[in-house]
């Protein structure tokens, strides 16, 4: 009986040995698990705490006051008429596009205000440009008013014409074709009038200087710096305002005419 209660024990505390190391072993796994999954842990807490910050920073009015200025830049240097080509591009039309309706405009300004210059009166040939500049009166302003307002047309149809729309995977292959078609010809004939505009307006600044004296050649010149100066600073932007104002408030018609309904 002595000898089998010493086996039993020796089995028993054999046992226990086993099952002490089986333990072991799990706990060290599962340590290493728990160290590999901390990492994942981490990191899923720290993108949380960051998307937190960013909800809380955009709820701040220092960001709301920032970022309604930064588009407002933004929109104005893009649709710019004289600026926008050279300082922010756009991602509807291409930058040589936007600089060809620019240089129509230009030789446009520069047309027009030089149809409101006689060349049959007589003028002094050996006048200077400082005394013309001093000259400067409420007829130059008109005229440049005048010029801008009918130049502007042209320059919105020229924009239409090269204004290509955009092709998306939901349409069919029928209306790709169809937009391909409308684009292209829509080119063609922005191509077409822009080099017509570009030769007739050339053409007659060519014969209006060659016709004018030199004081009616210095108004001309003079109207035109100033119309460009003042297009760039004053009406540009003040067009572009009331296009974005416009378009605020027919997007809120068409969310307010959605919820009502």
């Amino acid at each position: 009986r002595r000898s089998l209660t010493r086996a039993e024990k020796q089995e028993e505390k054999l046992n226990m040995v086993a099952i002490q190391r089986l333990c072991l072993h799990t706990h060290l796994k599962g340590d290493k698990a728990k160290k590999e999954e901390k990492p994942i842990a981490e990191d899923e807490e720290k993108e949380e705490l960051k998307i937190k910050k960013s909800v809380q920073d955009d709820k701040t009015p220092k960001e709301k006051s920032k970022k309604p200025k930064e588009n407002l830049c933004h929109e104005i240097l893009n649709q710019h008429q004289l600026l926008g080509p050279f300082l922010k591009p756009s991602t509807v039309k291409k930058r040589h596009t936007r600089i060809t309706i620019t240089f129509s405009y230009i030789l446009g300004l520069l047309f027009v205000i030089g149809t409101f210059w006689d060349a049959d009166k007589e003028g002094n040939n050996g006048i200077t440009l400082a005394s013309v500049l001093q000259k400067f009166s409420w007829k130059n302003f008109y005229i440049a008013l005048a010029a801008m307002i009918i130049v502007m047309p042209l320059i919105k149809a020229l924009k239409w014409l090269f204004e290509q729309k955009p092709i998306t995977p939901e349409q069919t292959p029928e209306e790709h074709r169809e937009i391909l078609k409308t684009n292209f010809l829509k080119w063609k004939i922005g191509t077409v009038t822009t080099v017509i505009w570009w030769i007739f307006c050339c053409s007659a600044c060519s014969i209006y200087s060659s016709n004018l004296d030199n004081e009616r050649v210095y108004q001309w010149v003079i109207t035109f710096v100033f119309t460009c100066i003042f297009s760039t600073i004053f009406v540009e932007p003040f067009l572009i305002l009331i296009g974005m104002y416009i378009k605020d408030y027919l997007a809120k018609k068409v969310v307010v005419k959605s919820k009502a309904t």
